[in-house]
């Protein structure tokens, strides 16, 4: 029966994703400004849902990535500290 309620919850989960795609697959139309973002970070069309920060970096999380929004996030190789700056990996304190 567990196994049923999960797969039942996974199914659920992945069609309530697609669907948030469609929506904004569907306002893509709409010109955006180009946004300006903080030092170590850089501007995604496609965020990371799940991002590794100084406080999570050494758990195991388990994320599907899916395109839901857009906004600044930290550059290839930085994680955000408490103090939401993008800072390298061996500065987390």
């Amino acid at each position: 029966m567990k196994t049923l309620a999960k797969i039942f919850l996974m199914t659920l989960a992945v069609g309530l994703m697609v669907m948030l795609m469609v929506e904004a697959q569907k306002n893509d139309d709409v010109k955006k400004p180009v946004k300006v973002c903080g030092r170590n970070e850089e501007y995604s069309t496609c965020m990371n849902n799940c991002p590794l920060t100084c406080a999570n970096r050494h758990e195991q999380i388990a994320c599907i990535q899916v395109c839901l929004k857009e906004g600044c996030q930290c550059k290839h190789g930085y994680l955000r500290n408490r103090r939401g700056i993008c800072v390298l990996e061996k500065n987390c304190i």
